[in-house]
């Protein structure tokens, strides 16, 4: 128990709930009747005690503030006072244990999913995940396909010029041209920006021969690719040397 806790139930300002007053008469060899006397009673005690009892029966804050007309802070201050340990804020652990459980499976079922099974707010789940130290996936749907990142940051812009929020007309610019290079590209050539005639495969396999051949020129790197079946010319050879050495 921290030091300012015990000053402050000798000073009387904060009680001490049955189980403590036991354990600090335990610690100090010494009677309850004897090391703590009972206190008089406010003007508000008893509400005070219902309030308790009410919390303690699995009454919620919100609940309580309705019902006798107080502020919250004032309900968590009565509560406090009366020793009674708040509950977690939001849901009980049990909730959050579960939510945390089913995001870590190995089915990766998504935030959304679990808040739709467990009947709360998408934000809470991630939130709990944050706490918990649970690193967040991110969306396959979303990430992986350039496409679908791009039309969202259109439509984010759309939204906000929708409601009267300034958009650079670079930003938008920006995000058209990246949209129409996307559409632009055959499947599995590179997204965006002038074609270069080769594609990823290409830079892949001269990385590897540039591993074993550090001094490997255009026209050998050419060849090279050419024979594994990636046709390319030397001027294709320059530009894929040129990306690799940055």
């Amino acid at each position: 128990m921290p030091a300012p806790t015990l000053t402050k139930i000798e000073t009387g300002r904060l009680r001490a709930s049955p189980e403590r007053q036991a354990a600090i008469a335990a610690a100090l060899e010494l009677d309850v009747d004897d090391l703590f006397v009972p206190l008089e009673a406010g003007p508000n005690a008893e509400r005070n005690r219902s309030i308790a009892d009410e919390y303690v029966a699995g009454a919620e804050v919100r609940e309580l503030v309705g019902r006798y007309n107080l502020d919250r802070s004032v309900i968590k201050r009565i509560l406090w006072a009366e020793g009674i340990k708040l509950r977690p804020k939001g849901a009980d652990a049990e909730v959050i244990e579960k939510a945390v459980a089913l995001y870590t499976t190995d089915g990766k079922p998504s935030g959304k999913t679990i808040a739709t099974l467990l009947e709360v707010p998408r934000s809470n789940v991630f939130y709990w995940l944050r706490r918990r130290g649970v690193a967040r996936r991110l969306s396959t749907w979303f990430h992986a396909v350039p496409e679908r990142h791009w039309r969202w940051v259109l439509s984010v812009h759309e939204g906000r010029e929708q409601r009267s929020c300034t958009i650079s007309p670079k930003s938008k610019r920006r995000a058209k041209y990246a949209l129409a290079g996307v559409l632009a590209s055959p499947p599995g050539t590179r997204h965006g920006g002038k074609k270069k005639g080769y594609t990823d495969k290409h830079v892949t396999a001269a990385r590897k021969l540039k591993k074993l051949e550090p001094n490997l020129g255009r026209e050998r790197l050419a060849r090279q690719l050419t024979r594994l079946g990636l046709p390319t010319t030397e001027k294709q050879a320059r530009a894929i040397l040129a990306e690799l050495t940055g």
